[in-house]
């Protein structure tokens, strides 16, 4: 798992204008983690996208449950 406060760059989050972090798409590709998890972009709250494998979802402020 990875836990970002800001988005990924070219995350479909930036839709509300704000750019995402070129650091955190190099982590999420160096690193690959199975799921990344962002929440910067409060109205991109449940969008689900892949970097790689990598599922990255924004969560906001809504609560979600994972399984390990």
């Amino acid at each position: 798992f990875m836990v970002t406060h800001m988005h990924p760059k070219g995350s479909k989050a930036e839709f509300s204008g704000f750019e995402g972090s070129r650091g955190i798409k190099k982590a999420i590709k160096e690193f690959k983690p199975d799921i990344a998890i962002c929440s910067h972009i409060h109205e991109a709250a449940g969008i689900e996208e892949k970097i790689g494998k990598t599922k990255v979802i924004n969560v906001s402020r809504k609560a979600k449950v994972f399984e390990v």
